[in-house]
């Protein structure tokens, strides 16, 4: 089969089920009737999408996303796609803030050991 390339860089095998299991979350938010069949059928039109821009056995996580969009689009589920579209913006803004806090928490942490030093008899000198 292929990897899966995440955005932090990581490589995972490909699952078709998390690519289905995306979908019927969107099918979910928009209230609209499904089925596993559906489910598998979208899920498997999506791989076939894909398939040209795997590289060296490798495929990103947005390749991935945007084959699910336009799959969605093409088979006539505009709503669904918009929904998954959101929830792609969402987890996108949630985790350059999770970053962001993340980087500041270092900074804090950074600073605050560069004030704290130990002089030569091991007493601890604030800057």
């Amino acid at each position: 089969m292929f990897n899966v390339i995440k955005r932090d860089g990581e490589v995972a095998a490909f699952q078709l089920s998390k690519i289905t299991q995306a979908i019927e979350k969107a099918f979910q938010a928009q209230e609209k009737q499904y089925t596993p069949d559906m489910m598998e059928m979208l899920g498997l039109r999506v791989t076939a999408d894909f398939q040209k821009k795997i590289k060296k056995d490798q495929v990103s996580v947005e390749d991935i996303q945007d084959s699910v969009e336009n799959v969605l689009i093409q088979c006539g589920y505009s709503e669904v796609a918009k929904a998954y579209i959101l929830y792609r913006k969402q987890l996108c803004e949630s985790r350059r803030l999770a970053c962001k806090r993340k980087f500041y928490g270092y900074l804090f942490r950074r600073r605050t050991d560069l004030k704290q030093f130990r002089s030569s008899n091991g007493k601890l000198l604030v800057v």
